[in-house]
């Protein structure tokens, strides 16, 4: 045999040897990267749809939050309205003679009535709809033409035309209230 032959074969064993071990890593390298970007792919998608997952609920707790700071604000200021409107038909009953209401009421604290509802429209100045607010300031500014609940008999007449302005507002407010709230099929 030629020694130029077996120096060729012996340079191709070992050319052929180190091709096929560095082609076989390259075909793996490849086959890993491929897998591995896949996987990114997958990881990328897992946390980008646990972030959007994460936000959803924290929206929605936000909303709930929000939704019963607007209950607690519009209860509240309902019922100050209501506990005004009562002052008033309690005041009027006791100066008709009527037998209703309660003569140690009259004259009530105006004020005290006044500045509960402005504490609560400021309130619901934040978080209520222009309906809701529009409709307190109607009730509050008609209860507040009423007076004190001291009156003679002249202006009986008048303070009930203001409060059933007031009441008529008040309904309003509780109705624009439940459209806020989504509640507006429930009567």
């Amino acid at each position: 045999m030629q020694p130029w032959l077996t120096i060729t074969l012996a340079v191709l064993a070992v050319v052929g040897t180190i091709g096929g071990a560095w082609g076989g890593q390259w075909i793996a390298a490849r086959r890993d990267d491929r897998r591995w970007e896949r996987e990114a792919e997958r990881e990328e998608l897992r946390w980008t749809r646990e972030i959007e997952a994460r936000r959803a609920g924290e929206a929605h707790d936000l909303r709930k939050h929000w939704i019963d700071k607007r209950v607690e604000a519009c209860s509240e200021l309902l019922t100050v309205l209501k506990d005004w409107d009562m002052a008033f038909l309690n005041s009027l009953h006791v100066q008709e003679g009527s037998g209703f209401g309660d003569p140690t009421q009259v004259p009530f604290d105006e004020y005290g009535f006044h500045r509960q509802a402005m504490a609560g429209w400021l309130t619901l100045e934040l978080i209520g709809s222009k309906e809701a607010i529009s409709a307190v300031g109607f009730a509050v500014a008609a209860f507040g033409r009423c007076g004190n609940g001291d009156h003679d008999s002249s202006e009986q007449e008048r303070v009930r035309t203001e409060m059933l302005k007031g009441r008529d507002f008040t309904e309003k407010l509780q109705q624009a209230m439940r459209r806020d709230l989504g509640l507006t099929k429930i009567d």
